[in-house]
């Protein structure tokens, strides 16, 4: 028979449970949608229809599209309502070049001050991304890894206003990583990608590093850049 607890004094050691706004599961659910490309990009966001498809009110609804707002993913017209951005193929070269710039920077700072926990957690993602299947899930599982290795490596820094700027691309830059891996089908090339900067930054090789790096970001670009000459991201007409 299980030991009862005598009084309250072990529930008071219990931690806190986890608190999840109904408008956060919201957020959640628009997110993968804009993300897997199933609410396209310019396409409307309908806040009747999201919450007669989510069983809510439209409360949550539109607390959910000014989050995504803040992030970059979705913007308000006047007197027209709210839309998932639409990107070109300037929104993709402003993207990747200032992602550059801080990637670059942040390798800078890292050749001769990372850590040997920064190299566990590099280490980690990229055993993650090798286990990710081939699957849609899996492409958007190895994107958010992808994105999570860069930002590993802003984060080591310890710089917090390159933490600041990098954040500020975080969800676009999601978007189009996405893009480009589910068009590839290459989870073994993206993942090299990222072993080959890993192994630079261990040999404390700024040279190779900031050639293998180069290398990585401009094959996405070169990529993706011709996704977006193609129109081979759907958009809403």
């Amino acid at each position: 028979m299980p030991k009862l607890i005598p009084n309250n004094q072990s529930l008071l050691e219990l931690a806190p449970a986890e608190k999840h706004g109904l408008a956060d599961e919201v957020a959640q659910q628009l997110f993968q949608a804009i993300m897997t490309g199933k609410i396209m990009q310019g396409q409307r966001i309908n806040e009747a229809k999201i919450a007669q498809a989510l069983q809510v009110s439209r409360a949550p609804v539109r607390e959910a599209i000014m989050q995504l707002s803040k992030q970059g993913l979705i913007t308000r017209i006047a007197n027209r309502g709210a839309f998932v951005i639409s990107l070109s193929q300037r929104d993709v070269e402003e993207i990747w070049s200032l992602r550059s710039v801080l990637e670059q920077f942040a390798i800078t700072k890292l050749i001769t001050h990372a850590t040997t926990e920064t190299f566990l957690a590099l280490h980690a993602l990229v055993r993650e991304m090798r286990e990710v299947p081939l699957s849609e899930e899996g492409d958007q599982r190895l994107a958010a890894l992808d994105l999570g290795f860069h930002e590993a490596l802003i984060t080591a820094t310890k710089h917090t206003r390159l933490l600041n700027a990098w954040v500020t691309l975080c969800n676009q830059t999601q978007l189009l990583l996405y893009s480009s891996i589910h068009q590839q089908h290459d989870p073994a090339g993206i993942t090299q990608g990222h072993e080959d900067i890993l192994a630079a930054l261990e040999q404390r090789d700024a040279a190779m590093a900031y050639r293998v790096l180069e290398g990585h970001l401009n094959a996405s670009y070169t990529f993706l850049r011709q996704l977006y000459a193609e129109n081979a991201i759907p958009q809403a007409s």
